[in-house]
């Protein structure tokens, strides 16, 4: 195969990164969705859709960073196909921020859900970047929950 063969199925450098970002996105919502299936508790689901988008990061690295590039998917314009990926993304932790804490208000739920995905993200990235070691991961999810269960 030559360096040019995925040219004749996209029109540029960008279009294929785009593709390959919404594969890994639409990856990456499977995984978080699975590891949430086999929880009844809304705290352990919790901790299996942070520990699974941290686990695609860790499995796929490269897949991961490009869903995220900002100039592969620009901030607020997804593309046409990444944009139910991401809703489906929100939907999912707020559909458990919901389950684990019912009496929150729209505007604190909104906000906890944007919370929840900060943080998987942000240890994902710290783990990919090996400036926190991935047997930290859970515990310090745990950690988490436990902090916000305590100020509640």
């Amino acid at each position: 195969m030559s360096h040019n063969a995925p040219y004749h199925h996209f029109a540029d450098r960008l279009a294929l990164l785009k593709r390959l970002s919404e594969r890994h996105m639409d990856a990456l919502l499977d995984a978080q969705r699975r590891a949430a299936e086999g929880e009844r508790d809304a705290r352990a689901r919790l901790r299996a859709i942070a520990s699974a988008y941290v686990g695609y990061a860790r499995e796929h690295p490269h897949g991961f960073g490009i869903v995220f590039d900002p100039e592969v998917c620009v901030p607020g314009h997804p593309s046409e196909a990444m944009a139910p990926l991401i809703r489906a993304n929100e939907e999912l932790i707020a559909e458990v921020v919901a389950q684990a804490a019912p009496e929150l208000d729209d505007p604190t739920r909104e906000a906890a859900v944007a919370g929840v995905w900060g943080l998987a993200h942000g240890l994902a990235t710290l783990v990919v970047a090996g400036h926190i070691d991935a047997g930290q991961v859970d515990a310090g999810i745990d950690g988490v929950i436990a902090l916000a269960s305590a100020s509640a």
